[in-house]
């Protein structure tokens, strides 16, 4: 919690831009594989787990369009 306030914008812009590529990537591997990845889940709760991987990279890209196109100088 400490660290996060003092990395810089482009550092926390970066990190959430490898967790989006890593949610993408890791939703992509469980919704497309053929064979259960993980003997804990199912094959349908694995596509689910994709799924949801999926929607959180969106949400985190959501994010970003929203952190560029935001005023930061009133919040300074």
């Amino acid at each position: 919690m400490y660290s996060w306030k003092k990395l810089s914008s482009f550092g926390r812009n970066s990190i959430i831009v490898s967790f989006t590529v890593m949610f993408f990537g890791m939703g992509w591997l469980y919704i497309e594989s053929p064979e259960q990845l993980c003997n804990n889940y199912l094959l349908i709760e694995q596509i689910t787990l994709g799924w949801g991987f999926v929607t959180m990279a969106i949400c985190l890209v959501i994010y970003l369009v929203y952190f560029y196109f935001i005023d930061h100088s009133q919040y300074s």
